[in-house]
């Protein structure tokens, strides 16, 4: 079929309409593309805002002065690295200890009554 000569003059030429119809749906196209770039960049901007507003917790040290929570006045608390030694340990052994220990060495302290988190300091 290819050795015909009369092959390429049998195909269908693209008339105007067809051309308009893929122009209008490459156009169509590129609009939601930039409407969805557009809005990935909102939300961007959004979680940006956000994290930027995030506040450490104030220092155990310095807030709670005298022993106490400022916020309720309870007296006891809590260490997250404990927990976290304690699984390192199960799944890397005395090495995997050592290395959570190291790694949370700046966790925070959490009121067992109220819930607060302090940094530690």
């Amino acid at each position: 079929m290819l050795t015909c000569p009369y092959y390429f003059a049998m195909r269908t030429p693209m008339t105007k309409t067809t051309r308009q119809a893929l122009a209008e749906m490459r156009a169509d196209r590129k609009k939601r593309q930039e409407a969805r770039n557009a809005e990935l960049d909102r939300q961007d901007r959004e979680a940006a805002e956000r994290l930027h507003s995030i506040k450490p917790p104030p220092l155990f040290s310095e807030v709670a002065v005298d022993g106490a929570c400022p916020k309720c006045r309870g007296r006891q608390f809590r260490s997250q690295e404990g927990v976290s030694a304690l699984g390192a340990f199960l799944v890397g052994g005395v090495v995997g200890a050592v290395v959570a220990a190291a790694a949370n060495s700046n966790e925070g302290i959490e009121c067992l009554t109220c819930g607060e988190r302090f940094s530690k300091g």
